[in-house]
C-alpha cells in the first residue's frame, strides 16, 4: 500500500500526462499540466509569502482523496 501511495503521490504527475498521448487525447494532457503546474506555482508563491500551512494541507488532502477515489 506503501508503494501504491508514493507512487500516486509523487509520480501521478509524470505518468498522466505521458498517458494521454497515447490514447490520442492531447487536450487532456495540456489541462493536465498546465493545471498541475499553475497548482503548484501558486503553492510556491503562497509558501514565499509565508501561509504555506493553509496551502500545502488542501494539496495532500486532494491528493489523498484521489487515492481513495481511484
Amino acid at each position: 500500500m506503501l508503494y501504491y501511495v508514493g507512487r500516486f503521490f509523487f509520480l501521478i504527475s509524470t505518468e498522466i500526462p505521458l498517458y494521454f498521448p497515447q490514447k490520442r487525447r492531447y487536450g487532456s494532457t495540456v489541462k493536465q499540466v498546465v493545471s498541475e503546474l499553475a497548482n503548484f506555482d501558486f503553492i510556491y508563491v503562497m509558501a514565499t509569502l509565508n501561509v504555506h500551512a493553509m496551502f500545502i494541507l488542501p494539496l495532500v488532502v486532494m491528493r489523498i482523496g484521489l487515492m481513495v477515489g481511484n
